[in-house]
């Protein structure tokens, strides 16, 4: 069984006015080769490909609910998955900077026992280089957590996989500690938090966490998603079950997250100084490809400031 590919992606172009032509070309040459790709059923998604001066290409293609037949928009809602890391990296990083925290305090100074809790930074943690082990969060509702503060007792039980900075492993326990060290300080849930500080401010109205907008859980304005199988196109109703009951389960659309890309790499969320630390290549390990910088998987990366592109970090 292959699964279905579904993107929401905000690519960044920056290319010279002596190549507008070009770009004009490159962008029908793109969505050609999506349009073909979703009558073959090999793409369903929606798309938005922008530089510094705006929107050069902003379509969906195929369903969202191919059984009712509702097709997909710009303002669709797509699964984030890991993608939703990167909000529990900005929100951190936004505390730094209103210095209500530091990069370098350990775990221990927000929760006690927890495993090499004295010699794990946040650092560590933004970087996926502490050693903390992954968590399962599926199944938060027979435990009985409502919050990420509610996971930290699962976590001193634990024992660390490695020597924190000395390798790095991409693990939710770095996010689940990490947001509930946000909801410790903010004395808000991590969701409640990061819709007053980001998405009302930004105006993201199709980003919601899917546990804690249950009402709004349902078509049309939620893509649901595909597998490929022998018998065609099939409703994969376990990952449906799994993202409905994870408190990490954020949905969100492209128009959604070229708000919040723009505002975080254009500086209008989050400082320069701040941003290029985000994106700046920390640590790697032998199942990364590239570098982890703080949340953010770091491959090559423009960012912007408000006098424009700004070099590479």
């Amino acid at each position: 069984m292959k699964s279905i590919l579904i993107i929401i992606t905000t690519t960044l172009l920056t290319l010279t006015a002596n190549n507008l032509r070009a770009q004009s070309k490159a962008i029908e040459v793109v969505d050609s080769l999506l349009t073909s790709k979703s009558n073959h059923e090999l793409f369903t998604g929606a798309v938005l490909i922008a530089d510094s001066n705006g929107v050069l290409l902003s379509k969906a293609y195929n369903y969202a609910d191919r059984e009712k037949k509702i097709k997909n928009t710009t303002d669709t809602r797509f699964y984030m998955s890991r993608a939703v890391y990167g909000f529990v990296g900005t929100a951190i990083i936004r505390l730094a900077q209103e210095g209500k925290l530091k990069f370098t305090d350990t775990l221990s100074q927000y929760f006690k026992g927890m495993p090499a809790g004295d010699k794990i930074t946040l650092h560590h943690m933004l970087t996926h280089s502490s050693g903390l082990p992954h968590r399962d969060m599926l199944k938060r509702e027979a435990q009985g957590i409502r919050t990420f503060t509610d996971y930290v007792p699962y976590f001193r039980g634990d024992t660390s996989y490695f020597k924190p900075g000395s390798t790095a492993e991409i693990s939710s326990g770095n996010i689940v500690l990490l947001a509930a060290i946000v909801e410790k300080v903010t004395g808000m849930s991590f969701q409640a938090y990061f819709k007053k500080t980001f998405l009302i401010p930004l105006g993201m109205k199709n980003t919601v966490f899917a546990g804690a907008d249950a009402a709004a859980f349902a078509p049309p304005q939620f893509a649901k998603p595909y597998a490929k199988s022998d018998y065609g196109l099939i409703h994969k109703a376990l990952t449906m079950q799994k993202v409905d009951t994870d408190l990490l389960s954020m949905w969100t659309s492209t128009n959604d997250l070229y708000k919040f890309d723009s505002a975080v790499f254009f500086c209008k969320m989050l400082e320069e100084g701040f941003v290029k630390n985000m994106i700046k290549g920390y640590t790697t390990g032998p199942l990364v490809e590239g570098a982890f910088s703080y949340i953010w998987h770091k491959t090559h990366t423009w960012y912007y400031t408000p006098k424009g592109r700004s070099s590479t970090v």
